[in-house]
């Protein structure tokens, strides 16, 4: 074979080899469309039985476990293909404080909340517009759903309330309701609310107030055994004190509730009246003795009798006869009259404790504060506290079996007893209080 035929043939062959692969690499090479997130760019690939994934880690793509491609990633891709590819986004949600995470791979809220099926009562409150665009990066929303409370402030009236804060005390600050230093609030503050929860605003006001007080004289007793029993007369005239008081009132949605005073200054203080009681019991006289016997009137001289008429004698004149002077009578002693026995006086009559105003009022005022039927179940009985023993060893259970059972008068009675055997001891403290002790 000559060289030029050999050159022919080889030439041949050449050319159609570089048909051959021409043909090849033009059948090879695909134009696919890829879009990310919405925005496209063509891509150019030369490669047989190539996949989208193939098509996508030839873009540079990487694909992410919440990220959405379509077609499957696993398709294969010819000449003219779509392939999307959106992007997952966190999306943190909080609703009314209770937060959750979701990935989505919407790019608005609004259509994010539809991907995860969050549907929200008109009137809720978003954190961000429902149009706001969500970055790869992600975003949070909170979501606050409106709720229907009772609100009750003061005195006032309470009406419904539709808020969508969360707390009593948003509430209240959404409101423009502010608390004073003493007010209270039911729920607390800090407490969640939900449809229905009822808030209640107690107003409290506190504030502090003077005053003056008359402080009434107390009475002191005391014995004078000088004067007689029954009677009684003023040692010295009782002028009541002054005080100057200091109030605490506290007021609840404007209603007084309480009032106490906590501080007290004498301006003036009471002179004590004493009155003194006669001890000096009555002695009856003696009866006179009896008259004595009127002595008998002397028995009347007989009356001389007349002498004889002498016999004249015989001479010329005659001798006259004397008349006789008749006795005297007899004038009678009259009878004495009986002096009449005198009247004796009467015994005093026993003293009187009615007035309320005595020593012993004094001191079971110190003893039961003034309470006569009083029985704190100490073993003490009555306004001046006598023991079961004492009661009845002086004879009070001839009145009651225990003293607190018996009256004012009878308990004196029996403790005027006490005192005559045991002296004011018997009361140590409260007689020194009444000032005999």
């Amino acid at each position: 074979m000559s060289k030029r035929i050999t050159l022919a043939i080889l030439s041949t062959t050449l050319i159609a080899a570089l048909v051959a692969a021409t043909l090849a690499y033009a059948v090879a090479r695909k134009s696919v469309t890829v879009s990310l997130d919405g925005r496209s760019h063509p891509v150019t690939i030369t490669a047989f039985g190539s996949t989208v994934a193939d098509v996508l880690r030839a873009d540079g793509v990487t694909v992410g476990p919440h990220d959405a491609v379509a077609p499957n990633l696993d398709t294969t891709v010819d000449e003219d293909t779509r392939i999307a590819v959106l992007y997952g986004r966190p999306l943190s949600l909080t609703v009314d404080g209770e937060k959750a995470r979701f990935w989505t791979t919407a790019r608005s809220v609004d259509d994010a909340l539809d991907q995860i099926g969050q549907r929200f009562d008109t009137g809720s409150n978003f954190s961000t517009s429902r149009s706001s665009f969500i970055g790869r990066q992600g975003l949070s929303l909170a979501v606050r759903t409106p709720k229907d409370v009772v609100l009750k402030v003061g005195g006032q009236k309470a009406k419904p309330v539709t808020t969508t804060t969360l707390t009593v005390g948003e509430v209240l600050t959404n409101r423009a309701i502010k608390l004073d230093r003493f007010d209270s609030v039911k729920p607390r503050l800090g407490v969640s609310i939900d449809d229905g929860t009822r808030i209640v605003v107690t107003r409290m006001k506190r504030k502090f107030a003077t005053g003056r007080q008359a402080i009434a004289f107390r009475t002191i007793d005391r014995a004078d055994g000088g004067m007689y029993v029954g009677k009684s007369r003023v040692g010295r005239h009782g002028r009541p004190g002054v005080d100057k008081l200091t109030y605490k009132i506290v007021r609840t949605n404007g209603e007084q509730i309480s009032k106490r005073v906590v501080k007290r200054v004498t301006l003036r203080a009471s002179v004590a009246r004493i009155e003194y009681y006669g001890t000096k019991l009555y002695v009856a006289p003696a009866p006179p003795p009896p008259p004595p016997a009127p002595r008998p009137a002397p028995a009347p001289e007989p009356a001389p009798e007349p002498a004889p008429a002498p016999i004249p004698a015989p001479t010329p004149r005659p001798i006259p006869t004397p008349t006789p002077i008749p006795a005297p009578t007899p004038t009678p002693t009259p009878t004495p009259t009986p002096t009449p026995a005198p009247t004796p006086t009467p015994a005093p009559a026993p003293p009187s404790y009615a007035s309320g105003d005595t020593v012993w009022d004094a001191i079971a005022q110190c003893e039961s504060g003034g309470n006569w039927s009083i029985n704190t179940g100490n073993g003490y009985y009555g306004g001046l506290q006598f023991s079961a023993s004492t009661w009845t060893g002086y004879g009070g259970g001839a009145y009651a079996p225990t003293a607190n059972l018996a009256t004012r008068e009878q308990q004196i009675e029996i403790a005027v007893k006490v005192q005559a055997s045991q002296g004011w001891g018997a009361w140590p403290v409260c007689s020194v209080e009444a000032g005999v002790g």
